[in-house]
């Protein structure tokens, strides 16, 4: 009797592992420009993930990962917030954006996923078909194409946002995205960008008053602060510490109270949007 009963709950079962099978094998036709694919070996950064003198990653708490979770079927963060440049600010520059790394983990029996731009009004293709239709900056703001998990597959896409939001003031503005795979199975998210953070200091003996404005605002958060203060390292926040609660800062000030830079040395201090997840244990992502 109990082996009829699972006999029977295999049936059960099989048409929903059917359904996480996808119709269309891995392909990047649909990527649109502002996405570059990695390998298992990594990911890859667009040039505007770089720095505009030597070519260097730009400051490394900007870019930050999202997992397309083919355990839980969904994005982890699902609902991440960047800051974005607002076009009512002039002079606006590599400061003003992020990017997202968007990672393909877990089972191997999901093959891939999407992180596929899905706002009301456009014409970005979300079906299965991955086609060169889908088309940077109209009509996809971003398109990963198809991320797949295991040896020598396209387990990363990395993507900019550095025009995202350029026509869409006042922000925050919020876009909508989709795995083309899975969005049945609830696999979606909302990508807010928000304006900029402006970060001031204030130096006082070893401490130092960190006080912000702009970002999600004052009724927003929380935030992740970072500091680097490493001896003899000319591009600073490759490998910053971050200060400060895992779970985020809930007011716009911090104060450190330990900058004491040798000669020739500096703290530096970076202030981003917090994004968490209750699958990341409700902790700011890397």
């Amino acid at each position: 009797m109990a082996s009829r009963q699972w006999i029977r709950a295999l049936i059960a079962a099989t048409p929903f592992l059917m359904a996480l099978v996808p119709a269309h094998s891995q392909t990047t036709t649909c990527k649109t420009s502002n996405c570059v694919n990695g390998s298992t070996a990594g990911p890859v950064l667009p040039a505007e993930c770089m720095t505009k003198v030597g070519a260097q990653p730009i400051a490394k708490p900007r870019i930050f990962v999202i997992n397309m979770d083919s355990g839980l079927l969904r994005f982890v963060p699902a609902n991440p917030r960047l800051e974005g440049h607002n076009s009512a600010v002039a002079d606006q520059d590599q400061k003003d954006y992020q990017c997202i790394e968007w990672h393909k983990t877990g089972s191997t029996v999901v093959p891939w996923h999407s992180a596929t731009d899905n706002d009301a009004g456009n014409t970005c293709l979300t079906a299965q078909a991955c086609t060169s239709t889908n088309t940077y900056p109209n009509p996809c703001d971003f398109e990963t194409g198809n991320i797949n998990g295991g040896a020598g597959s396209i387990e990363w896409s990395s993507c900019h946002y550095k025009d995202l939001a350029s026509t869409d003031s006042p922000l925050p503005h919020a876009f909508h995205y989709i795995c083309r795979l899975h969005n049945a199975n609830g696999m979606n998210g909302t990508l807010t960008i928000e304006p900029p953070i402006d970060l001031k200091a204030a130096k006082s003996g070893t401490s130092v008053a960190l006080t912000w404005t702009g970002g999600s605002g004052a009724t927003g958060g929380p935030w992740d602060v970072f500091k680097d203060s490493t001896v003899g390292t000319a591009q600073k926040m490759q490998s910053p510490a971050r200060l400060g609660p895992t779970t985020g800062v809930t007011t716009q000030s911090f104060t450190d109270t330990g900058c004491s830079p040798t000669a020739g040395n500096m703290c530096s201090y970076l202030v981003r949007e917090c994004n968490k997840d209750a699958n990341t244990g409700n902790n700011c992502i890397n």
